[in-house]
């Protein structure tokens, strides 16, 4: 199977809208700050040892599972993907100072597929079990499964999703602030205005099934979305906390 062969098992967005969603990375706004601090991130650092492009083919990015993601961010030297609250925390960063140094990066992350991040997740009854860096789960053609006795990660919190629908895109805002902070940086009331309502509105596709998926960032929108089986590839180096 070569990269052209792999297709998302939740339907792909479009590129109708993205010029839109550009366009709105230029425009200044005033919004509240995030009260919670302990979410706060070094920019500038993380700037600096994040991949500026993600890999392309051709026009678009490449798309890789997983497994093979991890290997290609490897061989450059890289040793994770961003976390959900790092890509974020970049977006918001371009939307409220679109001059800045995030606006480039910005750009490319919202340009053609979405890109993974350093989580996977698990429903177990009414739990969300998120797992951080986990270097093991290996594509074979239908779910990820386990290569070896025990998922390898380097560690994991559980949220509470009793109620919450699977297998549709549901609002940020339904979910525990915790899961809103630790994702996004912030909770639903704090984020930028593109980001709480609109047809980009944050927003979270989680499979009704017991298996494990890596999660990605949504293409051209502010989603998290534990559906895919490959997705765009970009690294972060080890220096980058």
């Amino acid at each position: 199977m070569n990269n052209n062969d792999y297709r998302p098992l939740f339907p792909l967005r479009n590129k109708e809208g993205l010029d839109e969603l550009a366009e709105e990375l230029l425009k200044p706004y005033t919004e509240n700050k995030p009260t919670d601090n302990s979410q706060t991130l070094d920019l500038n650092k993380l700037l600096q040892n994040v991949e500026a492009k993600a890999q392309y083919d051709g026009a678009n990015k490449k798309a890789l599972t997983y497994d093979q993601a991890l290997t290609d961010i490897k061989s450059r030297g890289c040793n994770r993907f961003l976390t959900p609250a790092e890509a974020f925390t970049i977006l918001i960063d371009s939307l409220t100072n679109p001059t800045g140094k995030s606006k480039t990066i910005a750009q490319d992350m919202l340009t053609s597929f979405g890109e993974w991040l350093n989580i996977a997740w698990q429903v177990q009854a009414d739990k969300l079990i998120v797992y951080h860096n986990p270097e093991n789960l290996v594509w074979n053609g239908t779910i990820y499964e386990i290569k070896g006795s025990s998922l390898k990660h380097s560690g994991q919190k559980e949220y509470n999703i009793t109620g919450i629908p699977k297998n549709a895109l549901i609002d940020l805002d339904k979910m525990p602030e915790t899961f809103q902070k630790d994702m996004y940086s912030r909770k639903v009331s704090e984020l930028p205005a593109v980001m709480r309502t609109g047809s980009k509105r944050a927003q979270v596709y989680i499979r009704g099934d017991t298996n494990i998926w890596p999660v990605a960032r949504d293409s051209g929108i502010f989603s998290v979305n534990g559906s895919y089986y490959d997705r765009a590839v970009r690294g972060v180096h080890a220096s980058a906390r």
